[in-house]
């Protein structure tokens, strides 16, 4: 079947599958209300990886997804043999 107004129809589907989800940071307060903390993160993520813009993509990879592991951008030695 076709609708007239695909895109309005997926949205109403959309929230209708998601509702039980918009507001979970309501019941758990260890879920902050916004999402500026995160974008901070990738913000900072995005910064080393534009200083070190010669890497290959395997290689940009494996920086994001050791600074991830070890949640943070400079992580110890230990940590970093942890993750390594």
């Amino acid at each position: 079947m076709d609708y007239t107004h695909r895109n309005f129809r997926k949205a109403v589907l959309s929230l209708e599958f998601f509702i039980p989800f918009l507001f979970t940071y309501e019941q758990n307060k260890n879920i902050p209300n916004t999402t500026n903390s995160l974008e901070g993160h990738f913000s900072h993520l995005k910064d080393i990886l534009e200083i070190h813009r010669g890497l290959s993509r395997p290689l940009k990879e494996k920086v994001i997804s050791s600074i991830l592991l070890a949640s943070s951008i400079a992580p110890n030695k230990k940590k970093l043999n942890e993750i390594l």
